[in-house]
This record gives structure tokens, C-alpha cells and sequence, in this order.
């Protein structure tokens, strides 16, 4: 598992992944992938100063595709 937990490393590695498909389609391993690189972003960057508890679960909600399984 890769631990891309600043934005801009995230951005960097997708920007190496999608170069390397050279426009094919992105495998479902590499979308479970890149949804986890993802996810370990948000993780890292919902802060609970950033709003109060009915923001953060908006943001939560937005993280999880509209699945709030927090």
C-alpha cells in the first residue's frame, strides 16, 4: 500500500499512473488503488478545525460518495 498523504505528492503519483496507461483504461486493481491514495488524502486532510461537527460531516459525506460510513 502506498501512503500519499499530502495533496500534492497524490497528484504527483496520479499524474505518473494515468501517464503510464498512455490513454487505456485504468484496470479496477488500479482504481482500488488510486481510491485508496485518495482516501488516505482526505483522511489526512479533514481537520476537525475546519468546521463544526454539521460541516464536517459534510465533508465526510463528500469523502465517502455520499456513504457516510464513518
Amino acid at each position: 500500500m502506498l501512503s500519499h498523504t499530502q495533496p500534492d505528492d497524490f497528484c504527483v503519483w496520479l499524474k505518473s499512473v494515468l501517464d503510464a496507461r498512455k490513454g487505456r483504461a485504468l484496470s479496477a486493481e488500479e482504481v482500488a488503488l488510486i481510491r485508496e491514495n485518495l482516501s488516505n488524502v482526505f483522511r489526512h486532510e479533514i481537520d476537525p478545525s475546519m468546521g463544526d461537527a454539521a460541516h464536517q460531516a459534510m465533508l465526510n459525506d463528500i469523502h465517502h460518495g455520499g456513504r457516510n460510513r464513518m
